[in-house]
């Protein structure tokens, strides 16, 4: 998929590999319109520097400010127009293509077809099923399926965070709080889960992995 292509839409992240084959990411997009915003500005100023500069044997324009004396006004409606509507559009359009993925992420709407809670204590996952069962450090979800996770932190504030999932959600104590997710957007295997929320001497250890499964045959 070409760079424009990719800058004019957003599907939702299956990759956090940051050069990776999938289309780009809401961080790589706004990072590519700063790279094109910063060359069309420096680029302007240094056309305005060149064309507008002072030659020798020039005379000052009749406008031009002198000490002492106010300035006379000095106006273009259109650049001033289309300086503030040209960035208008573009913070809007980046605010609808972070708006994309959140929507498919935390629309409740969709039905779930698998509750998993998981209980962050220091420094520990714990992950019950619907079946009752609990395993810790390690979560196995099935592919193709569309998963709520109910958080709940047993002593301190943690942080659910799944970084090639591009999804995170604190747990606080006392609270349960929700998070969603469709493991049919990424590919079966191995994938790290991480503390994302400092949470006492041993917080960088609070690490577990979830193993997305292959299709039955």
């Amino acid at each position: 998929m070409s760079l424009v292509a990719d800058l004019l839409s957003l599907p939702i992240p299956t990759s956090w590999e940051p050069f990776s084959e999938d289309p780009l990411s809401l961080t790589q997009q706004v990072f590519y319109w700063s790279i094109i915003i910063t060359i069309f500005v420096f680029g302007w100023l240094v056309y305005a520097v060149y064309q507008y500069r002072h030659k020798e044997g020039d005379s000052d324009p009749p406008d031009a400010p002198k000490a002492g004396v106010f300035p006379a006004e000095r106006a273009d409606h259109t650049i001033e127009i289309a300086w503030t509507i040209g960035p208008l559009l573009l913070v809007c359009w980046i605010t609808w293509l972070s708006l994309g993925p959140l929507d498919d992420y935390w629309d409740v709407d969709q039905g779930d077809e698998m509750t998993v809670q998981v209980s962050g204590s220091q420094w520990s996952w714990a992950f019950t099923y619907e079946d009752g069962s609990t395993t810790y450090g390690t979560l196995e979800l099935p592919t193709d399926t569309r998963v709520k996770f109910e958080l709940e932190a047993v002593d301190v504030i943690h942080s659910f965070y799944l970084p090639a999932f591009g999804i995170k959600e604190d747990l606080v104590p006392n609270t349960t709080t929700a998070m969603w997710f469709d493991t049919g957007t990424v590919e079966p295997g191995t994938y790290p889960i991480y503390c994302a929320e400092y949470c006492g001497d041993d917080h960088s250890k609070m690490l577990g992995q979830i193993i997305i499964t292959e299709p039955a045959a």
